[in-house]
């Protein structure tokens, strides 16, 4: 049985977010990274805690630069 090769996925807070987190699938050169940005305005136990989540696909080119290629449900 074959399992479809996919983007690596990377989930962090925005806060804690460092690009050396970034897991690139080697194959396609790219990540699929989102990102929980939180609501500064919530209490910290409060389940209204993340204000927004941003994706995007990055891709890794040769020179080891990255490149924001597709926002999805972003801005």
């Amino acid at each position: 049985m074959y399992r479809a090769l996919c983007d690596c996925i990377f989930i962090h807070d925005w806060d804690k977010a460092s690009i050396k987190d970034i897991k690139v699938n080697p194959l396609t050169k790219s990540a699929t990274v989102i990102f929980a940005l939180p609501d500064p305005f919530a209490e910290s136990n409060s389940n209204d805690s993340v204000k927004d989540i941003v994706k995007f696909k990055l891709i890794k080119s040769k020179d080891n630069t990255y490149k924001i290629d597709n926002m999805i449900g972003g801005w």
